[in-house]
């Protein structure tokens, strides 16, 4: 993910406001406008997002995870009308491709993944000019056979092992002579156990008597509901919507507990917009 996050996108943003020719980069007052679509959309990430959009003029001060989520998330949104046809379309090129590289189940469109990438390395010289391209463009055209071998990308991306970097730095007493493999095997020596940082799975909070509630319905409500990997939040605009197996986009009204064990969880949904497979 890095190959393509700091790689390429870190890349392609710079080609288009300050360090591409004339025939792709923007205008001061695009650029401007672009930043600001991309702040205006901060009010609506959800929480699962570890940060928030931040304009242009931090660019330099990117991390990789904002990088990926201009690549697969608002990207589509805040360069259509702003990035000339062919440098939409060569971006849409590789949006597609990494979304289906990061999902699950898509072993049917790989090699359709492949020809986007291969679409998108073959009209990159055209686009930005021979001594821009670089290694990590090459780097794409490997990336599907990553999928063949080990699932979804994100499977062996660099996120987890530099998310733990920060506790073997806690670990590090001596600037000269570091300790961590010392500290490690105090650790392991001990029993000591990894700090567990995941929210309990089903976790209901902050009770309510709101409504609304269905008919002959009585029971506790709440406010919040932690998953495993997701966070509910009624009444948030960024955590109440769902996308669910249909591709429904749902609004959660409500949380009701059906059952004191805590095992069996009633959403009182409002279905806003039905989405189109995107496969089909």
């Amino acid at each position: 993910m890095h190959l393509t996050c700091l790689g390429i996108m870190r890349k392609l943003i710079h080609l288009w406001i300050d360090k591409g020719t004339l025939n792709v980069r923007l205008p001061s007052l695009t650029t401007t406008k672009l930043s600001s679509s991309l702040m205006s959309l901060k009010f609506f990430i959800p929480c699962e997002f570890s940060r928030k959009p931040r304009g242009l003029c931090d660019l330099n001060r990117y991390k990789a995870t904002e990088f990926r989520q201009i690549l697969i998330y608002t990207g589509p949104i805040v360069f259509k009308n702003i990035l000339n046809n062919d440098c939409y379309k060569h971006f849409m090129a590789l949006n597609i491709a990494m979304t289906i590289l990061l999902s699950n189940n898509m072993d049917n469109y790989l090699e359709y993944a492949q020809n986007l990438l291969n679409y998108f390395i073959q009209n990159f010289e055209p686009l930005y000019v021979r001594h821009l391209m670089s290694f990590n463009v090459h780097g794409l055209s490997h990336i599907t056979n990553d999928y063949k071998k080990f699932g979804p990308l994100d499977n062996i991306a660099a996120f987890p092992f530099e998310n733990y970097l920060k506790q073997l730095k806690n670990m590090v007493r001596k600037h000269d002579k570091p300790q961590i493999i010392k500290r490690l095997n105090e650790k392991n020596s001990i029993g000591v156990k990894k700090p567990n940082n995941l929210i309990k799975y089903e976790e209901l909070k902050h009770k309510h008597t709101n409504g609304p509630l269905l008919e002959n319905i009585s029971r506790t409500q709440y406010k919040k509901l932690y998953l495993k990997n997701l966070k509910i939040k009624v009444g948030s605009k960024t955590d109440s919507y769902i996308l669910n197996k249909s591709n429904e986009i749902i609004k959660v009204e409500n949380i009701v507990n059906l059952h004191e064990t805590n095992n069996i969880k009633q959403l009182l949904l409002e279905k806003i917009l039905k989405l189109k497979k995107i496969c089909k």
